[in-house]
């Protein structure tokens, strides 16, 4: 298989140029395969989304954690109160947004 059917593989020669073990090739690759520069810019703008999501889910987390160490029925309450909350609240706040004309 020459490098010119599959670039992505680089050239590749065999060690004695008789078609034997083939040397060990760069990573090369992988450069070709993955855009760095694009990654490391997308993951500048996803890691604090992804810290923001975190934390915006760990304030629910956190006070039916605390209601779960007063009882069954105040930790059934409190994650009902805030399932209520986000079926009603934050996804119809989220639904009006989606649908106005901008």
């Amino acid at each position: 298989m020459s490098s010119a059917s599959a670039p992505l593989l680089g050239a590749c020669e065999p060690a004695d140029g008789k078609g034997g073990e083939a040397n060990p090739c760069s990573p090369a690759w992988l450069h070709r395969l993955i855009d760095t520069e694009e990654a490391w810019a997308q993951l500048r703008f996803a890691v604090p989304m992804v810290l923001t999501n975190m934390s915006y889910y760990g304030i629910p987390l956190v006070s039916v954690m605390f209601s779960g160490h007063l009882g069954n029925v105040h930790l059934a309450g409190a994650t009902l109160g805030n399932s209520w909350a986000t079926v009603t609240g934050y996804a119809l706040v989220g639904l009006t947004a989606g649908l106005e004309d901008g």
